[in-house]
């Protein structure tokens, strides 16, 4: 399933080094399915679940950041035709 930093599953040990029968064979580690969309979602929001609330409070600062200058852009040039400059 999923790895952590204990988990050595990652690695393959060559069973019988130099001289041992079966030389280039790795362990019969049983072998994984891969986990589903849902494991892994699940998972991410367990491991990021820390970071989720600043994350949420920079995403919508950032979106009023970019909607307060597309109104600055646009309110700008609104006075010009009031003052008789065109």
């Amino acid at each position: 399933m999923i790895r952590t930093r204990r988990s050595p599953s990652h690695r393959t040990r060559v069973v019988g080094g130099a001289g041992g029968a079966g030389a280039g064979e790795c362990d019969s580690a049983p072998v994984r399915e891969r986990p589903s969309r849902a494991v892994l979602v699940r998972w991410l929001l367990h491991v990021t679940r820390p970071v989720l609330s600043p994350l949420l409070g920079s995403t919508l600062c950032r979106v009023t950041d970019m909607l307060s200058g597309i109104a600055l852009f646009s309110w700008g040039p609104m006075p010009w035709p009031r003052w008789g400059w065109r």
